[in-house]
């Protein structure tokens, strides 16, 4: 079968058709794939979302952007997706480590003229 619009077609009464599959059979094959894969925790396509939304958030993606892929009109809703790990929290810089220190050596002094 070539299916015209979808890439993985649904079916018809156990027939290949020009549709898209139903959520129930995205949620079995994304179930299927993770027992495949050995993973053990329970897996299902909301998870994928998160994790989705969290690796691009880590690789230095744009927040709004992301809103937009995941297709939600609120920032907040799109904030409930973005759990981020403790290594890219700790990766935060903390401003005033950015602010440079002088030492006593590099400080200008104006000097008071010594009395003779």
């Amino acid at each position: 079968m070539k299916p015209k619009t979808y890439l993985f077609p649904g079916m018809d009464n156990n027939w290949r058709a020009d549709k898209p599959l139903s959520p129930k059979a995205i949620y079995f094959i994304v179930r299927e794939a993770a027992k495949r894969a050995g993973i053990t925790k329970p897996v299902s396509p909301h998870c994928l979302r998160h994790s989705w939304a969290t690796h691009l958030l880590e690789s230095g993606e744009d927040l709004r952007k992301i809103q937009l892929l995941l297709g939600h009109s609120d920032l907040e809703t799109t904030s409930v997706y973005l759990h981020l790990s403790d290594r890219h929290l700790h990766s935060v810089t903390n401003p005033v480590e950015a602010i440079p220190v002088s030492t006593l050596d590099t400080i200008k002094r104006s000097g008071r003229k010594k009395r003779e």
